[in-house]
């Protein structure tokens, strides 16, 4: 009825760890990602573009980027603009910590040093929420700020965001940047 289908296979070995590979590429993203592990692509100007590498994080400290969900306020403002997508996670590198003191003016200052400018509105000429004054991070506060642009929807235009926010910490792997 059906034709019979001869493989002839000249290495074992190679068919082995090709069935081996496949059934490991197919069965274990969903283990992967259930541990908190998974990979992420970046494609916008506010952090170096590339593939980045997200893991469970444990202390969060200065300097270390993250993979971020937005809080409801936080992608309600996000989706006021037309280059927003209030649902996707945001990569940011965390540049105040629980108890540092953040003050918003013309620029972000975090414990008395100048950290980034804060620009008035985005590329577009449409005005960014306005930050005034200082206030010290709370226990489970965080401030996410890009690294790369001033017109980065981030902690210098939303405030800081909550540990249960973070989604994990993301290493860059594969770099789309021009060298």
């Amino acid at each position: 009825m059906f034709p019979q289908l001869k493989l002839r296979v000249r290495n074992r070995r190679a068919l082995v760890f090709t069935v081996v590979t496949l059934a490991l590429l197919f069965l274990t993203p969903p283990l992967f990602t259930a541990a908190g592990y998974r990979f992420v692509q970046n494609r916008t100007e506010s952090m170096p573009k590339g593939i980045y590498f997200v893991s469970p994080v444990g202390k969060v400290e200065r300097g270390m980027t993250m993979l971020l969900s937005l809080s409801p306020k936080q992608r309600q403002l996000l989706s006021r603009y037309p280059w927003g997508q209030a649902n996707v996670p945001l990569l940011k590198q965390i540049v105040a910590i629980p108890g540092d003191l953040a003050c918003f003016d013309s620029k972000l200052s975090v414990n008395g040093h100048e950290i980034a400018a804060i620009e008035a509105s985005d590329k577009l000429g449409n005005p960014f929420p306005r930050l005034t004054g200082c206030s010290r991070l709370e226990k489970s506060q965080f401030l996410p700020l890009a690294t790369k642009s001033p017109y980065s929807f981030d902690g210098r235009y939303f405030g800081p965001i909550e540990q249960d926010q973070i989604i994990g910490e993301a290493s860059l792997v594969i770099s789309f940047e021009d060298r």
